[in-house]
């Protein structure tokens, strides 16, 4: 047995889980378990209950807002960007949509910003296109994982952002910080 983990998790919209066929749904503060057995063993992408260590890493694998902080353990195997256990407790879970709107904003802009700081302007260069494709993204907010995903791509891309790892360091805290206190509001 591993030592219990915290990551996060995201659900679908209604509650049930991202990647499953049928439609179950998890009880708030539950805890799901699975058996891995000699001829199914836990492993990433194929058996097991996920969730990634980083808060970004879980965005990639969304299919909805509502997001869940839990705590694996049993067995565990660890990947690059997301963890398969045998056992994981939902600790708590909040619908973070508006939390993501507003963080695709602040992507984009932080983007855009850093562009025109280095000389670009919003349609200038290769990529400029992408800047305005990845603002209009957050401003209209047709899905709010694409404007950050777009502003990823820009964030990682574009020259003149000299350490990748600096800027998702910002954007997870950014994130971070945007969530506790949406929480915090919550408990009051």
């Amino acid at each position: 047995m591993a030592k219990p983990i915290l990551a996060w998790h995201f659900l679908k919209n209604d509650g049930s889980f991202c990647w499953s066929e049928r439609k179950r749904k998890p009880k708030p503060g539950g805890i799901e378990r699975v058996k891995p057995t000699r001829k199914r063993p836990l492993e990433l992408c194929v058996f097991g209950l996920h969730a990634s260590r980083d808060i970004l890493d879980a965005l990639v694998y969304a299919q909805g807002s509502l997001l869940r902080r839990v705590e694996l353990s049993g067995e565990i195997l660890e990947g690059t960007d997301k963890l398969c256990a045998s056992e994981r407790r939902e600790l708590w879970r909040m619908d973070i949509t508006n939390i993501l709107h507003e963080f695709a904003c602040w992507c984009a802009e932080r983007a855009l910003k850093r562009e025109q700081e280095a000389g670009g302007g919003l349609l200038r260069g290769p990529l400029g296109g992408a800047a305005a494709w990845a603002a209009a993204n957050a401003a209209v907010s047709i899905t709010e994982k694409i404007a950050i995903w777009a502003a990823d791509v820009i964030a990682r891309d574009v020259a003149f952002v000299a350490n990748w790892n600096a800027e998702r360091k910002a954007q997870r805290r950014k994130l971070l910080r945007m969530i506790d206190k949406a929480r915090a509001t919550l408990e009051e």
